[in-house]
């Protein structure tokens, strides 16, 4: 959180919660091309397919080329073998011997030069790493012969239309997996523009009025030497507190010392004086944001302080959020359990004027009867490709059996298993709903079978009523006689 007393009334302007994303990673202006389909990997051998192929078209000379492994998931990532071919038959070996012993969920492995080495020690996470060979490298036809290039620089300067082949192989037997697809992005930009995105409050309150911001980079913390120009941003819409924008980061002021990066601001607009926002914010090289060393390529990002800041948060091209693993098709994916501080809801939108075909829910107690809850344990493979889930006895139901049932809420995940077959994912929600359906269905049965009852004995107390009254005439008769 950033503090400054400004403005005219000695009032206190907070920014907090920034944060800064590559606003196209690796390459600013580059075009990206890609395919979707699943690399499915064998316990030992050749990947299907082999090679996976992307076709480019449309492009001049390369001048700058990241790669994108989207969605790994292997027991042993070290046993791959990757290999780049390029439409002119240029080739690098993206990894090989490289990853480590440890399993890997959906990781977004992302190869650009100048950026740290793969370990073949420590876990493998998603990131960017230039290309790493650790052993010699030793794949089948038809992939091509070596040697290889060890440097992406191995495209510069050469034509990149045409079909690009990305060959994987599994060195060893025993361990499988699978790449959810894979990218190129291809460029000629010098620049990586970030998007920086922040919230200011004033005197307590989220402030809701525009605001002009200036940007500067700074080699020390505290004094030092302004880097470069200031970056203005003028009359940017702040709602409840939030901004966004972009800057046009250049790669000639990084050469590898370390950068902070200094904010100031004044709003309303055009108004006041600018307050520096104290302190300075760090600008880290991570794994995730690495300032490239050669010169046509710079990719940078910033962190709050230093990459734990925001280590484990994942954000992919749709901006989904994943927290311990990289997201697939949902707004915020988590691995392993998630909490809040106190007990609480988690709140939707029902107002009655925003929805039209309103139905009462009918037949609760039938629907609930074909649902089957399970209790059950994760296979091992599936444990070792997702570290965060433990073992025990876990509660559920199964999806291909719930979507019999419910099928708008089962839908594929955007896992697979080494077979290729997407793994589904379910939405237990409608158990909530139909749950209390189903007992206002039973209060509302029971309500029917006391009022037949009461009926019943009503009718039964007026018959005998009636006989009552005729054996008290029957009784008074006699006694009189």
């Amino acid at each position: 959180m950033l503090v400054s007393r400004c403005f005219k009334s000695a009032q206190t302007l907070l920014l907090a919660g920034l944060l800064l994303l590559p606003a196209m990673s690796p390459l600013a202006a580059g075009q990206t091309f890609s395919s979707s389909n699943p690399i499915l990997i064998p316990d030992q051998g050749q990947a299907q397919p082999y090679p996976s192929t992307i076709e480019v078209s449309g492009l001049g000379p390369i001048e700058g080329l990241s790669v994108s492994l989207n969605g790994l998931t292997h027991s042993h990532p070290s046993d791959l073998q990757v290999l780049l071919v390029g439409p002119t038959g240029a080739s690098v070996v993206l990894m090989a011997r490289a990853g480590g012993r440890d399993p890997v969920e959906m990781v977004v492995l992302t190869f650009v030069d100048g950026a740290p080495p793969i370990s073949s020690q420590s876990q493998l996470t998603s990131g960017f790493y230039r290309p790493t060979q650790k052993d010699v490298i030793d794949l089948e036809a038809p992939a091509p012969a070596p040697p290889y290039g060890t440097t992406l620089s191995e495209f510069d300067n050469t034509d990149g239309n045409g079909t690009w082949e990305l060959y994987v192989f599994d060195r060893f037997a025993q361990d499988s997996g699978v790449i959810n697809g894979w990218s190129l992005e291809i460029s000629a930009s010098l620049r990586a523009p970030l998007t920086y995105q922040g919230r200011l409050s004033q005197d307590g309150n989220p402030l809701n009025d525009p605001a002009d911001l200036e940007f500067s980079i700074w080699d020390a913390e505290f004094d030092g030497n302004r880097i470069g120009s200031v970056m203005s941003a003028d009359n940017v819409p702040v709602v409840d507190g939030f901004f966004t924008v972009e800057l046009p980061i250049s790669h000639s002021e990084f050469d590898g010392s370390p950068r902070w990066l200094e904010v100031a601001a004044s709003s309303p607009a055009g108004i006041g004086p600018f307050v520096t926002l104290t302190p300075r914010q760090r600008i880290a090289a991570t794994p995730e944001a690495t300032h490239a060393t050669t010169a046509d390529r710079a990719t940078i990002a910033m962190t709050a302080e230093s990459a734990n800041s925001v280590g484990g948060v994942l954000f992919n091209s749709s901006g989904n959020i994943g927290i311990g693993r990289t997201p697939t098709n949902n707004t915020l994916e988590v691995a392993g359990s998630a909490s809040k501080a106190t007990a609480g809801d988690w709140l939707a939108n029902s107002d009655r004027r925003i929805k039209t075909d309103v139905r009462t829910i009918e037949d609760a107690l039938g629907k609930l009867d074909r649902v089957r809850l399970v209790s059950f344990e994760y296979t091992d493979d599936y444990k070792k490709s997702h570290p965060g889930v433990g073992d025990g006895r876990y509660l559920n139901v199964i999806a291909q059996e719930f979507a019999q049932v419910f099928p708008d809420h089962v839908k594929g995940s955007g896992e697979y298993l080494p077979d290729g077959s997407e793994i589904l994912q379910v939405d237990t929600y409608p158990l909530t709903i139909y749950a209390a359906a189903a007992l206002q269905e039973l209060r509302a049965q029971q309500n029917a079978e006391l009022q037949a009852l009461r009926a019943e004995k009503d009718t039964e107390i007026e018959s005998l009523r009636a006989r009552l009254a005729k054996l008290e005439e029957v009784i008074a008769t006699l006694l009189k006689e």
